[in-house]
């Protein structure tokens, strides 16, 4: 895959090697930058240069749960002493009940 657009990412590699009659599975993740419709292309390029077009749409959108801060920052503490906090968490769905927990993300199997 060359020329990728700033919202598309390929996982997990943008190369890979194929020997006759064999297949891989790439993933395109959209990843958009604002709250409006996207219409982009992938390009897909062998090395004999022959290219294969992917269309791709897609739509930001508002996310329904909000943080009031990204990072919180911790003073330095020392062992024993706990240092405290605090981030705001709301839900701006008009009409959808949400629920959450808070966890360690390494468990989710994402990247932070």
């Amino acid at each position: 895959f060359v020329d990728l657009p700033a919202v598309a990412q390929v996982f997990p590699s943008c190369f890979v090697a194929l020997l006759p009659g064999q297949a891989a599975t790439r993933y395109i993740v959209f990843s958009p930058t604002a709250v409006v419709p996207y219409k982009f292309k992938v390009l897909c390029q062998s090395n004999i240069g022959s290219q294969y077009v992917i269309r791709c749409k897609g739509a930001g959108a508002k996310p329904t749960m909000q943080f009031s801060h990204s990072q919180l920052e911790m003073a330095a503490t020392v062992d024993g002493h706990g240092e405290q906090v605090s981030t705001y968490l709301t839900n701006s769905s008009p009409d959808t009940k949400m629920a959450f927990k808070f966890g360690d993300p390494s468990s989710l199997n994402t990247t932070v």
